[in-house]
C-alpha cells in the first residue's frame, strides 16, 4: 500500500509541474503567432502602399498624356470640347501628385526625386497653359513657335525619365 501511495504522490507532483509548463508553452506559442501576424500585417500594408504608389505614377503619366493630347486637339481644331479632357487631366494630375507626395514623404530616399518630379510636371503644365493662352489671345505665330520648339518634348521626356526611375525604384523594393 505504501508503494501505491508513493506512485500516486509522484504522479500528482508530476502533473502539478506539467500543467504550468504546458500552459507556459501554449502562451509562448500564442505570443509567437501574434508577433508573426503583426509583422505580416505590417509587411502587407507596406506592399499595398508601394503598389498604390506605382499605380499613381502610371496614372500621372497617363494624365500628362491626356492633358497634352487635349491641348494639341484644341490647337489644331479650335474646338472647345478638346479643352474638357485637358481640364479634367489637369485636375487629376493635382490629385495624383498629392497622393504621390503623401506616399513619398514616408520614403526619405525618394522624397527629393518626388519633389523634382512635381517640378517637372508643373513646368510641363505651365508650357501647355502658356500655349493655350497665346492661342486664345490670337498670338498664332507665338504659340506655333512655342509648340514647334523642343521645349515641350524635352519637358515630357524629362518627366518620363524621372517617373520611370521612381517606378523602377518601387519595383526593386
Amino acid at each position: 500500500m505504501l508503494d501505491s501511495t508513493r506512485i500516486l504522490a509522484n504522479r500528482v507532483r508530476r502533473s502539478a509541474i506539467t500543467f504550468p509548463l504546458v500552459a507556459l508553452a501554449a502562451l509562448a506559442l500564442l505570443l509567437i503567432s501574434e508577433v508573426a501576424y503583426w509583422r505580416a500585417s505590417v509587411t502587407m500594408d507596406g506592399l499595398g502602399a508601394m503598389a498604390q504608389a506605382r499605380s499613381s505614377l502610371q496614372e500621372l503619366h497617363r494624365h500628362m498624356l491626356d492633358a497634352e493630347t487635349g491641348q494639341r486637339g484644341y490647337l489644331l481644331t479650335n474646338r472647345d470640347e478638346y479643352l474638357t479632357p485637358y481640364r479634367e487631366a489637369n485636375e487629376e494630375i493635382q490629385i495624383t501628385l498629392k497622393r504621390l507626395r503623401d506616399y513619398f514623404d514616408t520614403v526619405p530616399e525618394n522624397a527629393a526625386a518626388m519633389r523634382e518630379l512635381e517640378t517637372r510636371v508643373q513646368r510641363k503644365m505651365s508650357e501647355l497653359d502658356t500655349t493655350l493662352q497665346m492661342h486664345d489671345e490670337g498670338r498664332e505665330e507665338a504659340w506655333r513657335s512655342l509648340l514647334s520648339s523642343d521645349i515641350g518634348r524635352e519637358q515630357m521626356e524629362s518627366f518620363r525619365a524621372l517617373s520611370q526611375q521612381l517606378l523602377a525604384d518601387e519595383t526593386r523594393k
